[in-house]
Formats: C-alpha cells, structure tokens, sequence
C-alpha cells in the first residue's frame, strides 16, 4: 500500500485551448498576464512511489479520465534514476503561457507539455497526460540529468554549429534551445533503445548522442541497485552502445576541429573531446 497524504498546492495555470477567452490577443505579456491567468490552490493526493522513497507523485484529488495512477507510478519506477525525480506533479490545466506563445508564433496548435519546478519537482501539463505521458516525463527527466552531470551539459552546450541539431514544431526561448534539444534527443535515445531507427539516428548525430550517451553512463555506473529504475538493464546497454559504437565516431568527426583557425572553435572541440575520451578509455 503506497503512503499517502492530502496537501493543498498552489498552481498558477493558463485557459484551455477551445475555452471563453483562449482564443483572445493581448498587446503586452503584461495584459496577457493579468486577464488569461489564473492562480489559486488545489488539493491533490500525495502518493509516495512504492521502492523509491523520496520521490513522490501528485494528482489531482479530483479524479481525471486523463490520469491512471497505476501507469503514472510504472512510468517512474522505469526512469533511469527515478530518485531524481521529488515530486512529480500532474496538472490538468494548460500552461500559463501556453496561449502567449501562440500569440507569439502565431501557432495555434503549439502546446507545452511540461517543465522543471523547484529542487527535481517536474511538472507535467494537460498535453501530456494520457498516451505521451512516458515520453513527456523522459524528456524532464534527461533536463534533471544536465544538472546532475554538469561537465556533459557544458560539453553538449559547446557545440552549436559543430553539430546542427535543428528544432522543428516546438518553441523555446534562444537561451534553452541547447537545454531543449538535450531533452528531445536524450529522451529519444533512452525511450526505445533496441529500435534500429533509433540507433541511425544516434549514428546520424553522434557528438550530441555521445554527450548524452557519456552523463547518461556515468549516472548508471554510479547507481546503487536500490536507486536503479525497472528498466535499468536496458538503459545501461544503450549508454555502453553509445560509448563503443557512437563516441568514436563523434572523436573522428572532432579530430580535424583541433587545427581550426578560430580559438575559441578549438577551445570548444578541446572540451568536447575531454569528456568524451574518458568513454573510450584514450
């Protein structure tokens, strides 16, 4: 029997795509601020994942179609580490500034699915509840794993045009472009590692794949079992794939950057090819 508790929560969340007002421009952030967001307290049902202590999950005390408790509890015993996971907290409301960013991008159908809270607390929002909750809370879950490696987050942010890595239907900020990138690509590589398609891909990519590839393994290989998720087998046969298969092609397609003209180039690749050497042993 899982541990449970009620706790009120503050949540500050934005109108439902299709609701009165959702489809309304504003003339600054400010107006939109004021008149399509609403903060207020809910109540939710605490649940304590069952093997993982310290790491919780949150639903709404008001029961949701969109929500299985069960598959939610399964989705988090299968990350990597669930134990840098807090607190996940699912949210059946749209983002707050989901319908800014429409305005913005004039994208109708643009959606957020999650984010970061405070101290490893994820939150998940109304897209991702349902079928693509797994993948959705994956890819926070790797957003969790740049901090938790920060010399892999520094390596992979170093490389910019050396690698493109174009973002295509989704919308972040300049400044997380890299950060949101690592996530869609890590969850990618993590979600289905005996699909060949995703391997290609790898292979297609590999400096960003061995990056991630590189925090991800290092994670593992310091994993005391009790802290390992359900699937942690299959995550590690993917990190050590991506170190024998992936990294040395990554160091083969950095080696020629070492002679380059700008210094600031060569000081990037030099950081890149640091963490990625400690993979293959050179």
């Amino acid at each position: 029997m899982c541990d449970e508790r009620i706790e009120s929560i503050p949540l500050t969340v934005g109108a439902e795509p299709g609701s009165e007002g959702s489809d309304k421009t504003f003339a600054s952030y400010e107006e939109y601020r004021y008149e399509a967001i609403y903060v207020g307290h809910q109540k939710y049902r605490i649940i304590e994942v069952p093997g993982h202590p310290g790491t919780e999950l949150a639903i709404p005390l008001e029961p949701s179609e969109r929500i299985d408790v069960d598959e939610t509890l399964a989705a988090l015993r299968a990350l990597p580490e669930p134990g840098l996971v807090r607190r996940l907290l699912l949210i059946d409301d749209a983002h707050p500034d989901q319908q800014w960013y429409r305005q913005l991008r004039n994208a109708s159908g643009l959606t957020i699915d999650g984010e970061l809270g405070a101290a490893g607390e994820i939150r998940l929002y109304r897209p991702a509840l349902g079928a693509d909750l797994r993948s959705a809370l994956l890819a926070q879950w790797c957003r969790l794993l740049r901090f938790a490696v920060p010399a892999a987050a520094s390596a992979y942010d170093s490389i910019g045009e050396i690698e493109p890595f174009e973002l295509q239907n989704v919308f972040a900020p300049e400044a997380l472009q890299s950060d949101l990138s690592w996530s869609m690509l890590g969850a990618y590589l993590a979600e289905a590692p005996r699909d060949a398609g995703v391997l290609v891909d790898a292979v297609a990519l590999p400096i960003r794949s061995s990056i991630f590839g590189a925090a991800l393994g290092e994670r593992l290989r310091l994993l005391a079992p009790e802290r390992r998720g359900s699937a942690y087998e299959t995550h590690a046969l993917m990190a050590n794939w991506l170190a024998k298969i992936v990294t040395p092609k990554a160091l083969e397609a950095l080696a020629p950057l070492r002679g380059a003209g700008d210094s600031e180039l060569r000081k990037r690749t030099e950081e890149i090819i640091r963490l990625l050497e400690t993979q293959t042993g050179s």
